[in-house]
């Protein structure tokens, strides 16, 4: 085996080379960087098991060399080592997966026990790293109680938690090529696997099993970066609009079956949320959606007094009381829209009971094909704009796009910026307003905000002294900086640190 040993100072960096007795953890060779960039040159020569680093170095520090490591060479150990208590770098550690955080001055007991746990951790990975393919589905299907158990036993990481299950399943409506599976499950069980602690296996209809051992079940946070990796792996250019169904930890192999029902039934979750592509369970809200007499009675008296503003306002409510409701029963929240676009439709002067019965089934079918709620709203809300609105540009639809411009570039650096928060800003629904911007601007809201956040990105890295990753995430509304890497890299191709390099020359 092979370590790196990275360190801005001499002392340490000697100290740590020749005192600690490498050769009987079955280390045959270490190496040492000053740096996070000296490191990275190292690194990419192959062949490092375990790397030890500072947090606090100059040109590239511990953390933005652990996230390159982290998403580059993930069966890499990392060990912090570190004279600072900084509280951000403590999470950055956990969401790399390091194996310790060490701190200065150096106790070579400490370092000694650190490393042991390292080769104990690196032999578990070379277990599941030896199974094959087929081994792995057959184990899946096993531990997930599909399957028969003979032959699938658990391996080392497998058989004490805490574990979790995800789901894998492409959006509602489309059809993915038919090699998309195959190639996925080959992805996550084949040698070339982006993480050792996965496992796969082929559900039904066209969903992926994915269970993760123990060494990436400890943290909700990183148990989500891994499944947005796994996303970004499976849907590279995101035609499939691929989602996961997410679990609670479970404290052992007896509890899959039951990560599994969670991690399916927050799939579910899509139907209120599909701009999202993470679904976690969520407790029931213990909330009936129904349209009362008194309800149906204002808006009676709005449509009367032909106060349509004030009935797409209600449209509005409408969608956020089923937000809010979120029934597990989506037949019946399709059903009270139904009655609630049946009761305006009766407002059309010049239908008859034919018209308004045909135009009814119409609508329904349209109901029942739409995949979620925002879909729902959206179709209602085109109905009733059809039948009603005689001057749809009185909405000032280009006006309250640009607003949201403007209050996108004034809030971008604030970490709670949502979607919801823009629309209620410029005064529409959440759902119409993220159809009416993409109509305008050719993307969606989310892409435009974090275009714009890494233009900004882009442009503190060209500064003299710029801000670390942590920092700079923070500074443009990311509070975790491995999702920033993984952002910047996907608008930019690059990483911030490359990125960083190119700008100096």
């Amino acid at each position: 085996m092979r370590a790196l040993i990275v360190e801005d100072e001499r002392t340490p960096r000697e100290i740590l080379r020749d005192l600690v007795p490498w050769s009987r953890y079955g280390f045959d060779r270490v190496d040492t960087a000053r740096n996070g960039l000296e490191a990275l040159e190292v690194l990419q020569e192959g062949g490092i098991d375990l790397v030890l680093t500072d947090v606090r170095m100059p040109k590239m520090d511990g953390v933005e060399l652990a996230l390159e490591v982290h998403r580059r060479w993930p069966d890499c150990v990392l060990i912090f080592l570190s004279g600072y208590s900084d509280k951000e770098y403590l999470k950055t550690a956990i969401r790399v997966q390091a194996l310790d955080y060490l701190d200065k001055p150096i106790d070579l007991a400490v370092v000694s026990e650190a490393i042991a746990e390292a080769v104990r951790t690196l032999q578990q990975k070379q277990a599941v790293r030896g199974l094959s393919p087929l081994r792995r589905q057959a184990l899946v299907l096993a531990l997930l109680g599909l399957g028969p158990e003979s032959g699938a036993l658990p391996e080392p990481g497998f058989q004490r938690g805490p574990l979790r299950v995800l789901v894998l399943s492409p959006s509602p409506g489309i059809e993915p090529p038919a090699e998309w599976r195959p190639s996925v499950l080959a992805r996550i069980n084949g040698e070339d696997s982006p993480r050792n602690g996965l496992i796969a296996a082929p559900g039904p209809g066209l969903q992926i099993f994915v269970i993760c051992d123990h060494t990436l079940g400890g943290d909700p946070a990183f148990f989500e970066q891994v499944a947005q990796t796994l996303l970004a792996h499976a849907d590279t250019d995101g035609s499939l609009r691929l989602r996961a169904g997410l679990s609670l930890a479970v404290s052992g192999p007896e509890g899959l079956r039951a990560g599994l029902a969670e991690a399916q039934s927050a799939l579910t979750d899509a139907f209120y949320r599909p701009d999202l592509l993470l679904h976690s369970v969520r407790p029931p809200s213990g909330r009936i959606l129904d349209l009362s007499d008194d309800l149906l009675a204002s808006w009676s008296h709005l449509m009367e007094s032909q106060d349509f503003s004030s009935v797409i306002r209600q449209l509005v409510v409408l969608e956020q009381r089923s937000m809010a409701a979120r029934e597990p029963d989506h037949e019946h929240v399709r059903a009270v829209w139904l009655r609630a676009m049946e009761f305006l439709l009766g407002f059309v002067p010049s239908w008859g009971a034919p018209e308004r019965g045909a135009r009814a089934e119409k609508l329904r079918r349209e109901l029942w094909s739409a995949p979620d709620l925002t879909s729902i709203a959206a179709c209602a809300r085109d109905c009733f704009d059809r039948l009603f609105l005689q001057s749809p540009g009185d909405l000032h639809v280009g006006d309250r796009v640009q607003k949201a411009r403007s209050f996108i570039e004034e809030k971008f650096a604030d970490p709670d910026l949502t979607v919801d928060a823009i629309a209620v800003h410029v005064g529409f629904s959440e759902s119409y307003f993220c159809t009416v911007f993409k109509q305008a601007q050719g993307i969606t809201v989310k892409d435009f905000v974090n275009r714009h956040r890494i233009e900004r990105a882009k442009a503190y890295l060209w500064e003299k002294e710029p801000p670390t990753l942590a920092d700079l995430a923070l500074k443009v509304g990311f509070r975790d900086p491995n999702y920033f890497s993984t952002v910047f890299k996907r608008h930019t191709g690059t990483s911030p640190g490359a990125y960083r390099k190119k700008a100096l020359g």
